[in-house]
């Protein structure tokens, strides 16, 4: 049982270390990304290469299934498939 309470003890003093460390480093990044034009920059266009790739791949899969459309060039789509009208 005492083994049990000092592992305890030691775990939460690293998780708690831990969390603050993870507060610090929020705060660094947050002061620098205020006070950094540059690293402003660089972050923005970090974020936009990771939303064109998440565009481009929907796009490409959106493009594959509608390749599969059984009624792809008649005018349909799948918007109505499975779909009772309640009237």
């Amino acid at each position: 049982m005492v083994g049990k309470w000092s592992a305890a003890s030691w775990q939460n003093t690293l998780a708690a270390a831990l969390k603050e460390w993870g507060r610090m480093r929020r705060a660094i990044h947050a002061a620098r990304y205020m006070s950094d034009p540059v690293y402003r920059r660089k972050i923005s266009r970090q974020l936009n290469k990771g939303e064109s790739l998440h565009a481009l791949l929907a796009e490409l899969i959106e493009r594959a299934v509608s390749s599969l459309s059984p009624w792809r060039g008649s005018g349909w789509g799948w918007g109505g498939v499975g779909l009772t009208s309640v009237g």
